[in-house]
């Protein structure tokens, strides 16, 4: 029994991955199928969360959540953390960003070519 489920696991993803590689094959748009996917209540985010042909939508989503949050809103929740010094931390990120602000000014153009 053991055995059939895993063979029948096994060729559900073989087909899953097929399909995917068809509609992406054919010009389909892979981020547009992944959000809705991700609105199904059944199986459509496991099938975002574990196929490659969605990893690139997967870090934007991920990089879009954590970027609304600023220094700030991560530190006050550091804060409830006995093991961290907030205000310390805090202190740090500010002048490593006012370094690293200062360094982009001068060394970036606007509009040069990074080739």
């Amino acid at each position: 029994v053991g055995e059939g489920v895993l063979s029948a696991a096994a060729e559900a993803d073989r087909r899953i991955d097929e399909v995917l590689a068809g509609f992406k094959a054919a010009g389909g748009s892979v981020p547009k199928l992944a959000a809705e996917l991700s609105r199904e209540g059944s199986v459509g985010p496991a099938v975002v969360a574990e196929r490659g042909v969605f990893q690139g939508w997967n870090i934007r989503v991920f990089n879009s959540k954590t970027q609304h949050h600023g220094i700030d809103y991560v530190l006050a929740r550091l804060a409830a953390e006995p093991a961290v010094d907030a205000a310390h931390l805090g202190a740090l990120y500010r002048a490593f960003d006012a370094d690293y602000q200062a360094l982009l000014l001068e060394h970036i153009v606007p509009g040069m070519s990074v080739d």
